[in-house]
């Protein structure tokens, strides 16, 4: 006995039984009732939820076969989940936020995050496997020797301990032991890592060197002017844009695979007490020059501080 209208499934798409992607035969999937070997049916998106979730009168496919939760709860899926899933495997295969918004036909990028289910751990396990690797990173942790005393697992777990987010990239400071010492000034610092592939953040760091080369200008035209301090800022401007543009280089080199980790090289942050040593050297530079009146901008050192 064939089907309604065969041998078309779907009229109105023009759709035929020999062109479904599954077909399975009446009573095939449920023990409440014989299967009917001759008559075929084209699984709907109802057919698979009711084999998928739990119903009252009838058992499930992890029902018939056995499968409980870890709890003893009874298993259960929805198709939508499965879509939630291969968005998250297809964000941790390193594939490109424009390529899993097409692929997953949405109409904006940044839609991507609400199915990006990749914990902080998932980003550390990544960044672990990624050190000595140079297919898998660009910068200092692809410089890192494979030889060594210990194994490389046991060095990456004495190396990055924890990670979280950034609005350029990921931070790998343990800040159990101790508070940011940079104030967030992730490009400058040797525990931040960037992630190509990444577009929202790639777009960000591009932003934030546009707005770098607008605050080097202005800090260039207050040197011009012999403002007091103009010439740190020009230098850590100077210092920033360097960063950022080696990231666009990066970003814009075909030789980096996706999904390649990328930490600056040669980057040495300042200790507090390099900081303090630097306030003290600008105090005394400003006293022997006498000032008339106190420059409330001066930052000003307390015996206790040294």
């Amino acid at each position: 006995m064939l089907p309604t209208n065969f041998p078309m499934a779907d009229q109105n798409n023009n759709l035929k039984y020999s062109e479904g992607l599954c077909l399975t035969r009446v009573n095939e999937l449920t023990e409440a009732w014989a299967t009917y070997r001759g008559v075929i049916v084209l699984p709907d998106t109802s057919y698979i939820q009711k084999q998928l979730s739990s119903a009252r009168r009838a058992l499930n496919i992890f029902d018939r076969f056995g499968y409980r939760e870890l709890d003893g709860s009874p298993m259960k899926i929805t198709t939508h989940q499965f879509r939630h899933f291969l968005n998250t495997v297809a964000q941790m295969g390193g594939l490109s936020q424009l390529d899993i918004a097409k692929w997953s036909g949405r109409a904006k990028v940044g839609q991507n995050r609400c199915y990006d289910h990749q914990s902080d751990r998932d980003v550390l396990a990544l960044a672990r496997s990624a050190l000595g690797d140079p297919e898998k990173s660009a910068g200092h942790i692809a410089s890192i020797p494979p030889s060594s005393l210990i194994a490389r697992d046991q060095f990456a777990a004495l190396k990055i301990v924890t990670a979280h987010t950034t609005d350029l990239g990921y931070c790998l400071h343990d800040f159990s032991m101790l508070p940011c010492q940079l104030y967030r000034d992730c490009l400058n610092c040797d525990e931040h890592v960037c992630i190509k592939g990444d577009v929202v953040r790639e777009q960000a760091i591009r932003q934030h060197r546009l707005e770098i080369q607008i605050l080097l200008a202005k800090a260039l035209e207050a040197l011009d002017e012999e403002a007091f301090g103009a010439n740190r800022w020009v230098e850590h401007q100077t210092l920033t844009l360097k960063r950022l543009d080696e990231l666009c280089d990066i970003f814009e080199d075909s030789s980096v695979a996706a999904n390649a980790i990328i930490q600056p090289r040669g980057v040495v942050p300042a200790s507090r007490l390099e900081q303090l040593l630097a306030h003290h050297q600008i105090v005394k530079t400003y006293e022997l020059q006498g000032p008339a009146i106190e420059d409330p901008n001066v930052p000003r050192i307390e015996s206790e501080d040294l």
